[in-house]
This record gives C-alpha cells, structure tokens and sequence, in this order.
C-alpha cells in the first residue's frame, strides 16, 4: 500500500505543516487578525453611531451628556493579565511543536537510514510544498480575510435597541 518512504514523507509533511501553520499563526497571522477585529470593530461603531442621527435632537443630547459624564474603566491590569496568559499559551505551544519537530524529524531520519531512502530529497520536496502552503496562507490573509466584512452592524444596533428597551 504505502512504501517506507512514503510514510516517512507523510510524517514530515504533517510536522512540517504544523510548524510553519503555528509559527505563522504567531508570527504573522495575529498581527493581521488584529487589524481584522479593529476594521469590524470601527466599521461596526460607525455605522451604529451614524444612526444616531436619527434620533429626536433632545435626546441626542441627554445622549451625549450621560455619556460625557461617564468615566472610563481603567482596563490596563485585564489587559496585562490577557497578555501574560497569551505568552504562556505561546510558549507552551512552540514547546510542544518544537519537541513534535524534533521527535519527527528524528523519526523520519531513522527510517530513512533503516529502508535506504533519501532524507534530504524528503526534505527538498516538503520544502517546496511548504513554501506555497506559506505563500497561501499569506495571501489569503491580506487579501481575503483582511477584507472580508463578517461583522453586521444591523445585529449590533438590534441587540443595542432590544437590551435599551429592557433596561428597567
């Protein structure tokens, strides 16, 4: 069914994705996803604050004096505290895909020795495929995602309106 190598090339194309899909979630991939949120996010608030137009003046402005009295939270030790378990979760991931890295590669390597085939051609040939896997998921990032409005500002203004006619 499947030869030695074959198997041995399967191993390697599955760590090797892996690696580059997490290395490239931490690397490149959250930086982007978090411009993605802040464009929902600001096109969201826009749009939502445009339909405030709509409103009776009188109401716009005990609108915008409740809301100037307001005090804003102070948000820094939340933010901290995402931070911290962000690098944990970072650091514990690229311990675990290092040591899959390690045991794979070491995996294939002695396969390759024990059944007579070729390590470094099994690498030349998923190095190539992950090149194209990382130009993929390089482009669809910027130019799809990036893009793609997921957000609706029609459900936001709903659930704002609906939780404000609630308020008791």
């Amino acid at each position: 069914m499947f030869s030695k190598k074959d198997i041995g090339n399967i191993i390697l194309h599955v760590i090797l994705i892996a690696t580059l899909i997490t290395i490239f979630f931490f690397t490149y991939a959250t930086t982007v996803e978090e411009e993605i949120v802040k464009d929902q996010v600001d096109f969201i608030i826009e749009d939502l604050t445009d339909s405030t137009k709509l409103f009776p003046p009188e109401m716009t402005g005990v609108l915008k004096t409740s809301i100037d009295a307001m005090e804003l939270p102070d948000m820094k030790s939340v933010d901290s505290e995402v931070e911290e378990k962000n690098k944990k979760l970072m650091n514990n991931v690229l311990i675990l895909i290092g040591s899959i890295l390690i045991s794979g590669l070491s995996l294939v390597y002695f396969m390759s020795q024990k059944y007579d085939f070729s390590f470094l051609e099994l690498i030349k040939h998923n190095a190539i495929v992950l090149v194209f896997v990382g130009l993929t998921g390089f482009f669809f990032l910027r130019y799809l995602a990036k893009n793609f409005r997921s957000g609706d500002p029609n459900h936001v203004k709903k659930t704002v309106l609906v939780t404000l006619k609630n308020l008791k």
